[in-house]
């Protein structure tokens, strides 16, 4: 038997993810996020996606891409450079592939944290 629809029960606690990592993401760059219909990318822009690394934790030196949906590339090119530590707002994250080891994050904002800052919220 073949059980369906099984992956909405998994849940990806992304405040214990992040905190067992010392809250430490680094901006590194951004890119605009195109939006996609069945498998190809369309013309059109949907926010920007920026990727990130993990500066501490078990998966140190691990880049993440987040999309920020609602946050253009301009906007985030604006408000912080390459180095700066960040903190996430409104974060939904879900763990796909086969042995579920693949992350998307999405944002719906974020703040530029203090460099020696080891604790957030």
């Amino acid at each position: 038997m073949t059980l369906k629809n099984l992956r909405k029960y998994n849940f990806f606690d992304w405040k214990k993810f992040i905190s067992d990592h010392n809250n430490s993401l680094m901006f590194l760059s951004v890119e605009d996020n195109y939006l996609y219909d069945n498998g190809k990318r369309l013309e059109t822009i949907s926010g920007s996606k920026m990727t990130v690394l993990l500066t501490s934790g078990e998966n140190e030196f691990e880049k993440l891409k987040i999309k920020l949906p609602t946050i253009s590339k301009e906007e985030v090119e604006q408000n912080i450079s390459k180095g700066q530590n960040l903190w996430l707002e409104g974060v939904e994250a879900k763990t796909y592939g086969d042995y579920q080891n693949n992350l998307s994050t999405t944002a719906t904002s974020f703040k530029i944290i203090n460099q020696n800052k080891q604790d957030k919220e």
